[in-house]
């Protein structure tokens, strides 16, 4: 089984990173799990929405 940590992601930029980056290194790595840290990915970096949430999934 291949998982992957991700660190804090923060702000737009760090949850914009999320979405386009990561479905492709999931699949190249074949990567079965991911765990992120989003606690601070909402506009200025602090607190998540459930847009955020959203994103992520």
């Amino acid at each position: 089984m291949n998982i992957l940590v991700l660190g804090d992601v923060f702000g737009p930029s760090g949850v914009t990173a999320i979405k386009e980056n990561l479905p492709k290194i999931i699949k190249e790595k074949k990567i079965d799990f991911v765990v992120t840290n989003g606690e601070n990915a909402a506009e200025g970096g602090v607190g998540i929405t459930k847009e955020n949430t959203d994103d992520f999934f």
